[in-house]
């Protein structure tokens, strides 16, 4: 099982504090490899090689001039050209960032994707070749695998 966890570093430079909970739930996927992608200026690059003594296998950074200012639509689509290249079966963001605070770039990136999507996940109850996840809007919800959660 390969997970992807989406990481942003917040303006505190510590990490957002909705993207740690989904990094804790990667890593609590028995057996899992988890990658963690994030996109934003080479000095964030200490940061991520931090998180990755949590337990993150690698940590890969997005980072270009061009990438400055980008709405969500550009870090969607971005971040999901890195994403089909790891192929992973799981991606995991978290709700929202504290700088947007718009919760638009995972359910976008899981379009970009064609991934199955299940958002507002408070906890993850099985996975095989389907992952169901209890939400906090709709209750037990299952998708096929590969999936985004957030």
């Amino acid at each position: 099982m390969k997970i992807v966890v989406c990481i942003r570093q917040g303006l505190d430079g510590e990490i957002n504090p909705f993207d740690a909970c989904a990094y804790e739930a990667a890593l609590c996927v028995n057996g899992a490899e988890v990658i963690l992608l994030s996109m934003g200026p080479m000095s964030a690059e200490p940061f991520l090689k931090g998180l990755t003594r949590l337990g993150a296998g690698r940590a890969i950074l997005l980072s270009d001039k061009a990438f400055a200012g980008s709405d969500t639509l550009a870090t969607a689509y971005a971040l999901s050209l890195a994403i089909k290249k790891l192929s992973p079966n799981l991606v995991f963001c978290g709700r929202q960032t504290l700088v947007g605070d718009t919760g638009q770039v995972g359910p976008m990136t899981a379009s970009m994707l064609s991934y199955s999507l299940i958002s507002n996940v408070m906890s993850i109850d099985e996975i095989s070749d389907m992952i169901t996840c209890t939400t906090r809007k709709s209750g037990m919800q299952t998708v096929s695998l590969p999936a985004l959660l957030t």
